[in-house]
């Protein structure tokens, strides 16, 4: 999983009850997103990496992680609440694929 991947929510249970204070909507199982951002886990040291969405934006707020230093991040979701449907696109192959004749010539059939 990378940004640019498109993933499908897996798990939309047991949010906390103060979830919906730090976004303005919560990911629904088995609805397709677009991973914006990959963020490091920091509150405990063998946690599951966090992800950053497109299609919904967190509150901005500071966070003390696990070594003792404070960081200024953005409320995220936990990675394994989604599993990746479709990698990140290559922007240049898509550019080339556009252009070839075979992509138009398929387009107009």
């Amino acid at each position: 999983m990378k940004p640019g991947s498109i993933v499908r929510c897996i798990d939309d249970s047991n949010w906390s009850s103060d979830s919906l204070q730090h976004f303005p909507s919560l990911p629904v199982k088995d609805c397709l997103y677009t991973v914006r951002r990959i963020i490091p886990h920091w509150q405990i040291a063998d946690g599951p990496p966090g992800v950053a969405l497109e299609e919904i934006l967190g509150v901005w707020e500071q966070f003390k992680t696990y070594y003792g230093s404070v960081v200024f991040e953005e409320y995220h979701f936990r990675m394994n609440r989604f599993k990746e449907e479709l990698p990140p696109l290559d922007k240049e192959l898509f550019n080339e694929m556009i252009e070839s004749e075979s992509f138009l010539y398929s387009i107009k059939s």
